[in-house]
Order: structure tokens, then sequence, then C-alpha cells
């Protein structure tokens, strides 16, 4: 008897190459040889169903997402918008789940269509509760980033009650995740370290993260790096966690590196608006690039990248993805998070910006040693990171849902 499965997600598999888009369509990929698939999207850009890409099944309907979490702006906006966050923490009888309460109308639309599925698969738990979706039985929960780490409190200093109202907003909203579990069959997170976070709950599977094959991993003519060249990755806007580990790398580790290595400097690809105003864009040893196509030449051209996160959640795509074409990185304890490979195996882990130049210096001084540990990281990401490592695992966990 075939089995029939609803998706339901945000991003249009295939389309979007970030690290979340990485995932979701790997989960396609391997949801896919197990039997039928159509998809509810989610988002305020309507789809018709002639759009949604013929290898990845049928789109069978679209819902809006939320408005009130992003008019408030719930997560993303750690500056500017502090209203949110003083709502949240002062209001007892406000939870994620009544912020994401769905219309009647958006419960009823899709408790009708889940009725003839035999596996539910939910991208975000917000995702679940913006659609009134509760079922412990055919239901899994793909976490991708836990939503209470998305409240964590930042780094630097705090007054006493900025940090009792941190830790206030923490606690509330992990306590509304935790409820939230054993309402789904399944949840999946990305590292054993999200597993642990979430230690109390036994429905609770690792998938890690896999970056999709690109035919320039592992090319025979892989060019020769650029002298000196670093590679910083990530999407760049006037605010966030990537901006703010780029500043610091730039104004506090960068000029420590130039000291000793004269020709070193740093690229800087992402998704970003090209009127981004930052006061380092054009300091010395800074090459600027901005958005692009494909960021496989750009990774292929650096010695090795750098990843001085200073905050933020979850598993960086980006990071395997350097491993995988055989360039090392440098990265601060949270710009590697849930990865697991030591710096035998192509990661640095660095926190302080002494320790952090140091080893990019080490590394733009030694191409052989740099060479040597990105070939050993790609091994390694090869087997834990790879897209049939992914499949055969997601595979195994849902199969026993499917019966």
């Amino acid at each position: 008897m075939a089995q029939h499965i609803l998706f339901v997600t945000k991003v249009v598999p295939g389309s979007s190459m970030t690290g979340q888009g990485h995932r979701i369509t790997a989960q396609y990929r391997a949801l896919m040889a197990l039997g039928a698939l159509d998809s509810v999207l989610i988002g305020n850009q309507p789809l018709p169903p002639s759009a949604w890409p013929r290898d990845y099944g049928s789109l069978v309907a679209g819902l809006p997402e939320p408005d009130y979490p992003r008019n408030l702006g719930v997560f993303w906006k750690r500056g500017g918008n502090r209203l949110w966050p003083a709502i949240f923490a002062a209001t007892p009888f406000l939870s994620l789940r009544t912020i994401y309460r769905p219309t009647v109308a958006t419960a009823e639309s899709f408790a009708a269509l889940a009725r003839s599925y035999d596996l539910i698969f939910i991208s975000y738990l917000q995702h679940a509760w913006a659609l009134g979706w509760r079922d412990a039985q055919r239901t899994v929960i793909d976490l991708d980033d836990v939503p209470s780490q998305r409240f964590t409190p930042p780094g630097g200093p705090a007054s006493a009650p900025q940090r009792l109202l941190r830790r206030w907003r923490w606690w509330r909203a992990r306590r509304c995740e935790h409820q939230a579990l054993g309402d789904y069959r399944l949840t999946l997170v990305c590292s054993e370290q999200d597993a642990r976070y979430l230690h109390r709950y036994p429905r609770v599977a690792v998938l890690p993260n896999c970056v999709l094959d690109d035919p320039a991993m592992g090319a025979a003519d892989d060019p020769t790096p650029a002298a000196g060249r670093m590679l910083f990755v990530g999407a760049l806007a006037e605010t966030g966690f990537n901006i703010d580990g780029l500043t610091w790398f730039v104004q506090q580790v960068l000029p420590l590196v130039r000291r000793e290595v004269s020709n070193a400097h740093v690229q800087v690809v992402g998704q970003t608006s090209p009127n981004l105003s930052v006061p380092w864009r054009h300091e010395p040893g800074v090459a600027f690039v901005g958005t692009v196509d494909r960021v496989a030449p750009y990774i292929q051209g650096c010695q090795f990248q750098v990843c001085p996160l200073l905050g933020g959640f979850g598993t960086r795509v980006k990071t395997i993805e350097s491993l995988l074409f055989a360039r090392p990185v440098v990265a601060t304890t949270i710009g590697a998070y849930g990865l697991a490979m030591d710096e035998a195996r192509g990661i640095l882990r660095r926190d302080d910006p002494p320790s952090f130049a140091r080893a990019c210096v080490d590394l733009l001084r030694d191409p052989e040693r740099c060479r040597t540990l990105g070939l050993a990281g790609r091994a390694e990401a090869r087997r834990l990171y790879s897209l049939e490592a992914f499949t055969r695992r997601l595979q195994e966990l849902v199969r026993p849902i499917l019966g």
C-alpha cells in the first residue's frame, strides 16, 4: 500500500542554498523515496501549484504566515525593537503558543487536509503552532533551530534587572517549548548539543545537517588558493549575529593578523543590501564582495574560512561546506556549535582576539598544514554530513511511523 506524506514548509525545495535550504531540500529527497509527497507552503506570497518544482512532489495548499510575531519582531530583532521582549516577559498569560495561535479557518482547513496522510512532517515548531496542529501519532517536527535558544541572553555587560529580564524571558520560552514536545510523535534536532539541551524529553532524535553536493567539491583541478586570503560567508544586515561577529573580527583580530602577515585579507561574501553601511567596509585587508550567485569559487579561492560569531544558535552549514571543499575553518566556540570535529579534523576553535589571530597567522604561514587540515576535515565531513548519511538517518527515523 502506498504511503502518503504531507510536508509543511516555508521554503520551496531547491530554491535556496542557505543552510535551511540545504536541510529542507535534503529532507524532500529522503522522504520522496518512501512515498507520495505533497506540500503545504507557509508564506504571505502565494505560489501557484504549477510553479512548484516537479522533482519535489505536489503543492496542495498555501497558508499565510502568522502576522503577529512578524509585526512585533518576536525573535530576530535583537536591537531596535525592544517592545516584544518586554511584553513577553511581563505578561504571564502570553506564551509562544498563544502568539502563534491560528485563525479558526486555518486550523480547520489544515486538520481536514492532514486527515488523509500517513505522515505529517513539519519544519519548525512555530509552524505547527501557527496551524493549531497537535498529533502524537504521525507528526514529526524538525526544529532545525531550537526556538528557546533564540531567547538565550546575548553576551556583554548587563545590569541586574536586565539579567533578570533575560533569564525570565528565556525560561518562559523554554517552558512553552517543552510543553509542546509531548504533542508530537518525534522531534528532530541538528546536533547532540541540541539533544542534550532537550535531554528531559525522550522523543527527540538527532538528524545532523548536510550539504548538497557541488560538482566543485573534490575536483581534481582544485585551484590554488590566493595567498593571504581568508573568507567570511554569511548573510549581512545592519544588525545581527553575522555583522556583530564580522565587526569583532575586522576591528580586533584582523589588525593582529596583518601585523605579522602583511598581505592577509578577508573576503566577505553573503546576501546583503548594496546600501549596507558598516564603518569597516573599506578598511585595509577587507575585500567586500556581498551577494553572489555561487559561493563555491570563493571558497576554492581562499586558504581557509573564518566563522567569528559571538552569539546565535544552531549548526552553521557554511562551516561544513568549507570543510567539504577541503578548506579548514577558524571559528569561535559558538561559530562551531554542534559540529563533531576537532582541530585535527579542520575546525580550530578560538574565542579571544589574540588566540584567534594566532590561529589565522599559523595557517597563512603554513599552507601545507592548512591543506592537511582541510583534507582531514573533508573526509570527516563526508562521513558525518553527506547527503547519503542524512538520507539514511532520516529514513531510519520515520519508517517506524509509516509502519
